[in-house]
């Protein structure tokens, strides 16, 4: 079994092939519930040239044993009752969605707001399963917001940057969490915005990969 935090990670181990002439250790965040510790979800989207991803989408088969260790992070949902902003890029929705899980379980009438930033419709991905989070939550809404939007697209919702539509999300700035996932860039930028809007330093939580 693992006992793990809603938002916590843990290290892959991918075996030698024909890529990679030895072991190798990535990390990926655990994208299901903590209620559950007998398995773990993960979340690995096949990246070209990637060691792990490409050993789990073209190698791994169904049955075989794999190691890893963990759980590691200090990116874990706090227990308070204040309202929540999650805010993710790339593949930053395994950790988010793990929060999710763990509070449909317990069950919660917080106020959540996910803003998931991508540059185009073909970025976006378990949409359907975020947008069911809203039927599970009076107070939740998934919020995508694309960047790099292209006309064939028809893309009718947000465009732009994540960081002003912050300020119609946050009701009460210091009673206000935010759950950041994303590149350090990503991290920099939506920090300095929601500190702009009033949010407390120590009450913004971030994973930051590269």
């Amino acid at each position: 079994t693992i006992d793990f935090k809603a938002g916590q990670y843990v290290q892959l181990e991918t075996e030698p092939y024909e890529k990679v002439k030895q072991k190798v250790m990535r990390a990926y965040s655990i994208s299901s519930k903590p209620q559950i510790n007998d398995r773990i979800q993960l979340i690995i989207r096949l990246v070209p040239e990637g060691i792990c991803s490409t050993w789990v989408h073209k190698y791994l088969k169904v049955g075989d044993k794999v190691n890893f260790t963990g759980p590691y992070g200090d990116f874990y949902l706090r227990d308070t009752d204040a309202d929540i902003l999650f805010v993710a890029g790339g593949s930053g929705k395994a950790p988010i969605k793990s929060m999710l899980e763990h509070l449909r379980e317990i069950g919660t009438n917080r106020k959540m707001t996910y803003f998931f930033g991508a540059r185009t419709t073909k970025d976006l991905y378990l949409t359907d399963e975020f947008r069911a989070f809203e039927d599970v939550f009076e107070q939740f809404e998934y919020v995508p917001v694309l960047s790099h939007t292209l006309p064939e697209e028809n893309w009718n919702g947000k465009t732009g940057f994540v960081m002003p539509y912050f300020k119609d999300a946050i009701r009460d700035p210091k009673n206000t969490e935010a759950y950041l996932c994303g590149s350090p860039g990503m991290i920099n930028a939506v920090t300095k915005s929601l500190i702009e809007y009033g949010l407390s330093e120590d009450k913004i939580y971030y994973d930051s990969f590269g």
